[in-house]
């Protein structure tokens, strides 16, 4: 039984639901967004994903941030950076009206610990400026950090698409987490724009599988690397190398075999290339084991 609508005739069945290819979706944020850390966990909390996959501000990151925010009437450039420290000189840049020109005055060297992410410097007001701005860049995201996160969560629950810059499609069979997605957005003072592609037109259709075809090639490209690799070092690489390429290799034939009514012929010769480097695996670990009996076995 059809639903029923109310129109200015009177009742009237409501139109059929429209079959999907999926959704193209992009998230907006106020310009110069900034939202505190625990925001981000609640948001995250409350719409159902894992808060662990808002990452914690590594002090390195903190302290180049702090570096740039403190830039007002400066230059600060990177001078060192080691295993052990990053260093940053600050140089206070005015007008010399009476020269008419730009004058330079160099101020002081900031030093990051890395190992106890201690700030030092000379200048004891520039030290606390720099200990006071990395303190509030620890607790605040900004719209790039937000951003990797949405696609940390969208590459995790399904496979999506560049469709332009900042703008994704995903499939129909993975668009039943965008909901919760959506609520994290809105969390966090931004809208999940979406657009459902209506399946059925030719215009449509053709546009989402060159969208497809273009998104796999990162895949392709990266199974080729890896068979040159193997083809490269014949009978060289370890069976934990040649492990590694048979894992590339399997993740672009398992998103290619998805597709394979969209790609064609990629699906076939993938499927005799993870043949070929399974095989490659299987004869490294035979070697190992000659040269190491009792040595356990990757994956064969």
């Amino acid at each position: 039984m059809s639903s029923l609508s109310l129109s200015a005739q009177g009742l009237t069945a409501a139109p059929p639901p429209v079959a999907s290819l999926g959704e193209i979706i992009t998230a907006k944020f106020p310009l110069r967004f900034e939202a505190p850390y625990s925001t981000v966990l609640q948001a995250l909390q409350a719409a159902g994903f894992d808060p662990k996959q808002a990452r914690v501000l590594c002090d390195r990151s903190a302290f180049i941030r702090a570096t740039h925010a403190l830039a007002a009437g400066r230059l600060v450039r990177n001078v060192e950076e080691t295993a052990d420290r990053l260093r940053f000189q600050f140089t206070r840049e005015w007008l010399d009206a009476q020269a008419n020109r730009l004058a330079y005055d160099f101020e002081a060297v900031v030093t990051l610990d890395k190992s106890t992410g201690r700030i030092s410097c000379p200048d004891a007001q520039l030290e606390a400026l720099a200990m006071q701005e990395a303190s509030r860049q620890v607790g605040v995201r900004r719209i790039a950090d937000v951003r990797r996160l949405l696609a940390r969560l969208i590459d995790a629950n399904g496979d999506n698409f560049p469709f332009a810059d900042g703008v994704r499609f995903v499939p129909v069979q993975y668009v039943g987490f965008l909901d919760r997605l959506e609520q994290l957005v809105r969390g966090l003072g931004g809208e999940l724009q979406r657009v459902v592609v209506p399946a059925g037109s030719h215009i449509t259709t053709t546009t989402i599988e060159k969208v497809i075809v273009d998104g796999v090639c990162e895949a392709i490209d990266n199974y080729e690397a890896a068979i040159r690799e193997v083809n490269e070092n014949y009978g060289k690489l370890t069976s934990r190398a040649i492990k590694t390429a048979y894992q590339r290799v399997q993740a672009a034939y398992d998103l290619i075999w998805r597709y394979k009514n969209t790609l064609g012929a990629h699906a076939t010769i993938l499927e005799d290339q993870v043949a070929y480097v399974a095989a490659e695996l299987k004869r490294a670990e035979e070697r190992e084991q000659k040269a190491a009996p009792g040595l356990a076995l990757f994956v064969s």
